[in-house]
């Protein structure tokens, strides 16, 4: 199996997850890629989900076209995350991307689309979990933006 084929496998399998536990990102459809993303209800800010070989991901992506104005966005959503880390259950990678046009507050899981078949749910719940409480944790905050 390809690592495309793998991929395709590993989103079908984790939309199915997220139908399940709550309904959103209905809207997503496997492909061969490294990323999915849903829209967040806020212009150029999007839900992505994220697989590598070793690590999957869930995170609040932000890619309007200014760079500055990112990073912004960023610095104001980070003045409540102490509340939002509370909120989440755990801690957040807050990414200016320092040199990139983009920003992102993301939580990483070890285990991707090359761990053993047989771990996918598990990896795969846990990380539709995370999104949810990502998104139950930032979104009192993305009204403000």
């Amino acid at each position: 199996m390809g690592s495309g084929d793998s991929k395709e496998i590993w989103w079908s399998g984790l939309i199915e997850q997220s139908r399940q536990v709550d309904g959103c990102h209905t809207c997503l459809k496997p492909k061969n890629s490294n990323y999915l993303e849903a829209p967040s209800g806020i212009p150029h800010l999007y839900w992505c989900y994220g697989v590598f070989q070793n690590e999957c991901f869930a995170e609040l992506y932000v890619a309007r076209r200014d760079p500055e104005e990112n990073k912004e966005i960023l610095e104001r959503l980070q003045r409540h995350r102490e509340d939002v880390e509370r909120t989440f259950g755990g801690t957040l990678f807050w990414d200016r991307m320092e040199g990139r046009q983009n920003a992102r507050i993301r939580y990483t899981l070890p285990g991707g689309y090359r761990s053993p078949p047989e771990d996918w749910a598990s990896l795969q719940c846990t990380i539709v979990s995370a999104m949810s409480k990502l998104e139950k944790s930032l979104g009192p905050y993305l009204g403000r933006i």
